[in-house]
């Protein structure tokens, strides 16, 4: 049999101005992320990340999926549209709104090798996230890295008026990703330092050999 390819997508998430960081952080680790690793049945791999940023997104969420408008999708997402409507309702008690980007390939820039995986715990050590715009000037990577990982954007999704999936146009050409032994020697001007949780392990890399393409619109609903 040949290896399954499979898709990538990454939410950029605000918390419900009701939540607290504190409280957004618990919540979404201990009662959301396993709500949905449960119920959501088209992943094959998932990491919430955290962030430690004053401004921007207070989360960012990696999904590997079969197809990232699989997640869009509730019948193809969910078992039943009551699974559905169970993580729909706290998503809306938990977030005021997100982006979804798509990955078309990760780069390994700096060669790494992730810690054994436990589900839902804290990856040991500092990660930080950082979105560029423009895929050919990227900054060198710090000097501290022990991994890197360029994660190059496509395209972004979203749903137009009438609730088709439309591909947009994405203002993030890169997200870069670093791992380091301590969250310090990887800061940097504009990065935001996370706390990473693995709730499924991620595929090994090779994924991303098939370019991903969304279409410019699609049926579908909304999380």
């Amino acid at each position: 049999m040949g290896e399954r390819k499979v898709e990538k997508a990454i939410f950029a998430f605000k918390r419900h101005p009701s939540r607290a960081m504190a409280d957004f952080e618990d919540y979404y680790v201990n009662r959301h992320a396993a709500l949905g690793r449960t119920l959501l049945r088209c992943s094959s791999g998932y990491r919430v990340n955290i962030t430690h940023a004053e401004n921007g997104p207070d989360a960012y969420t990696e999904q590997w999926l079969h197809k990232v408008t699989d997640i869009l999708d509730p019948l193809t997402a969910y078992g039943s549209m009551e699974d559905f409507e169970m993580v729909l309702a706290d998503d809306r008690d938990l977030f005021a709104g997100f982006e979804l980007y798509v990955v078309e390939r990760e780069e390994e820039v700096v060669p790494g090798i992730a810690p054994p995986f436990v589900q839902g715990a804290m990856t040991p050590g500092g990660k930080t996230i950082s979105a560029f715009a423009d895929a050919v000037a990227l900054p060198p990577v710090p000097a501290g890295a022990r991994r890197v990982i360029d994660n190059h954007v496509c395209c972004k999704l979203g749903f137009t008026a009438a609730g088709l999936i439309e591909r947009k146009s994405s203002e993030v050409a890169v997200f870069r990703m670093c791992w380091a032994e301590d969250g310090g020697s990887i800061e940097g001007p504009g990065a935001a330092l996370v706390n990473e949780y693995r709730q499924l392990e991620e595929p090994a890399p090779g994924w991303h050999r098939v370019c991903i393409r969304a279409p410019e619109s699609d049926a579908g609903a909304g999380q």
